[in-house]
């Protein structure tokens, strides 16, 4: 996720994986979000340069409209409460040490290497290997071959 915000060059994901990818997003995220949405996409491509998904998140507060940062995971500094973060509020006012803690317990949970925020949108670089193995996905032992089927 984030597709060209790393400066790096990423492999391009079969629609298998990015829908495999889509379910680790759900599961990962599905605690701290009520509305979840993932942005359309076509497919019959064959392969996504990467996966964009929306959440609501109340922002009041200075902490979000500061300024654009990046992060390492594990960025979490040790006893971090998650809980706060799983029942957040309208009436909340951001810190930005708060939204930094937030980047990084969300890079944690969705396995990402780096976080970076910009403006009022964050990404995540998550590797590819978090759904290689991930078998709660598919049942299946190693999906890192899986490849979109061609259609005639």
């Amino acid at each position: 996720m984030g597709g060209n915000v790393f400066h790096t060059t990423a492999t391009r994901l079969s629609t298998a994986q990015l829908l495999l990818l889509l379910e680790h997003t759900k599961m990962a995220l599905s605690s701290y979000f009520s509305g979840l949405e993932i942005t359309r996409f076509f497919e019959d491509k064959l392969t996504h340069g990467d996966l964009d998904v929306v959440v609501g998140l109340w922002t009041g507060g200075d902490g979000w409209k500061g300024a654009n940062e990046v992060g390492t995971c594990p960025s979490n500094p040790l006893g971090l409460k998650v809980e706060k973060y799983m029942s957040i509020d309208e009436e909340h006012e951001w810190s930005r040490k708060e939204v930094r803690e937030f980047c990084g317990l969300l890079a944690e949970k969705l396995g990402a290497r780096k976080w970076a925020k910009n403006g009022m949108e964050a990404s995540f670089a998550v590797p590819l290997s978090v759904i290689d193995k991930d078998t709660t996905l598919t049942g299946e032992d190693d999906v890192s071959q899986l490849k979109v089927a061609s259609t005639s």
